[in-house]
């Protein structure tokens, strides 16, 4: 499989050619999974043969995804888009890993999904065989880079400073810039004033401390340590993002309380007081935790707001505490912020 992407290198390319037999959009951003599997459709696809030729299936229909991949298309090309939250089963994946290992001429299948399983057989295949675009989050760098080529795509002229200044704002996400984009088009026309971003855009920070999360989760010290740098240059408060981990964290351990309890998966969002629709980040996360891994990140979080309550250098205190999350996959944190520095 060719390397996955930056989403900054391929939304607004052309389309790959030759066009692949199976494309992969894989990630935690639901925009750009989403948003990438419609762009390649539709420029795949001639417009008078997308109401024919094209079949949008949920994960369900994983087995109707396979049995339309033999179907005769009725235009040049039959495409085949299954939006998935996971991988199917073994049991349901075996028709769609015979057309991945034996696709038939014309045909396109185009898979979204949150995570990519390499220990499952189909996960396997689709490392090694599909066309790969990463949907992860982006730094704040990649974002306004993202955002710059957004702008020119939409005919708008951000003036010196616009683009940025929004990033910073609402976070590096690409979902929030696409709609605040439009957002100052109806405002004031195809010329963006950075005067215009604290007027119209309302600051969401919980976008970065979510990709903050992720990177803990990850077990990479590098990039949890980056990202929260990217918070910092935000503008956001330490007592503010220390805040909303520990309501992060609580929210998990509200998860594994309703499991414990007997929960549904489909109650599960009313009973630990979580949007539906984020429910799989949640139930990621409490695998991931163990139960000692996320009491001891509670304490953690509970001492870090005490100590910059108190005195304690700000940036050290939200540092030592990024490594104390990641546990033993941390580097040894310093004692004392004297320690840090020369």
């Amino acid at each position: 499989m060719p390397p996955a992407r930056s989403p900054v290198d391929w939304y607004h390319a052309p389309v790959p050619s030759p066009l692949p037999a199976v494309a992969l959009f894989h990630g935690e951003d639901g925009y750009l999974r989403v948003e990438g599997m419609r762009r390649l459709v539709a420029r795949a696809v001639a417009p008078e043969d997308v109401a024919w030729d094209v079949g949008w299936l949920p994960s369900a229909q994983a087995d109707q995804a396979a049995a339309l991949l033999m179907v005769r298309p009725l235009g040049p090309l039959r495409v085949v888009v299954l939006d998935l939250e996971e991988l199917p089963g073994e049991s349901a994946a075996g028709g769609l890993e015979a057309r991945i290992r034996s696709p038939l001429p014309a045909t396109l299948l185009v898979l979204g999904v949150r995570r990519l399983d390499g220990r499952t057989r189909l996960g396997r295949l689709l490392a090694s065989a599909a066309h790969a675009f990463a949907c992860g989050p982006m730094t704040v760098a990649q974002a306004v880079r993202w955002a710059a080529a957004e702008a020119r795509e939409r005919g708008l002229s951000p003036r010196p400073g616009y683009l940025e200044r929004l990033v910073h704002r609402i976070g590096p996400s690409p979902g929030r810039i696409a709609q605040e984009l439009e957002k100052a088009r109806a405002y004031g026309g195809e010329e963006l004033d950075p005067a215009w971003v604290d007027l119209l855009a309302a600051p969401v920070p919980h976008e970065g401390v979510f990709a903050l999360m992720a990177a803990v989760l990850a077990g990479s010290a590098r990039d949890a340590l980056g990202r929260l740098d990217d918070l910092l240059a935000q503008g956001e408060k330490p007592l503010g993002i220390v805040s909303l981990l520990e309501r992060e964290y609580r929210l998990v351990a509200a998860v594994r309380d309703a499991l414990r309890a007997g929960c549904a998966r489909a109650e599960l969002p009313s009973r630990a007081g979580i949007p539906p629709f984020a429910l799989g980040r949640y139930l990621d996360a409490e695998r991931r935790l163990g139960e000692k891994a996320l009491d001891a990140a509670v304490m953690a979080l509970y001492e870090t707001d005490r100590a910059i309550k108190t005195g304690t250098d700000a940036p050290w205190a939200l540092e030592r505490l990024i490594l104390r999350l990641l546990g033993p996959l941390a580097p040894a944190a310093p004692e004392t912020p004297a320690a840090r520095r020369p």
